[in-house]
């Protein structure tokens, strides 16, 4: 049980830094930066319940696609690899997160030791 409120609180945090970078990215908006920041406030992380089978329909293009054209806050659209189909992770520096967030991976690292 320990384990798994360990998991949550770190997902927790990790979503909460995840709703804050959505935020800082539409402030950055040099057009329409009203509508961008009105989808930061709707932003939800996608969701596809596998559990449900043939019931959930098919697994939507997003998630299969590996790349996803995106419009960043500049108006530009752009390719990029898309994270729903793979993400690679790069070197983690906990210095490169929040201390809030820094806080977890000691967390992490006593349980694995």
């Amino acid at each position: 049980m320990i384990a798994r409120n360990n998991w949550l609180a770190i997902t927790n945090a990790a979503q909460q830094e995840l709703f804050k970078q959505v935020r800082i990215i539409a402030e950055t908006a040099s057009t329409n930066r009203a509508r961008w920041l009105a989808a930061a406030d709707a932003f939800r992380m996608p969701y596809f319940d596998v559990g449900l089978g043939a019931k959930a329909g098919e697994l939507p293009d997003f998630f299969t696609s590996p790349h996803i054209q995106v419009t960043g806050p500049n108006g530009v659209p752009n390719v990029i690899p898309n994270p729903l189909f793979q993400y690679d992770f790069q070197p983690v520096f906990r210095q490169d997160f929040t201390d809030k967030v820094g806080q977890f991976f000691n967390r992490v690292d006593l349980l694995l030791i």
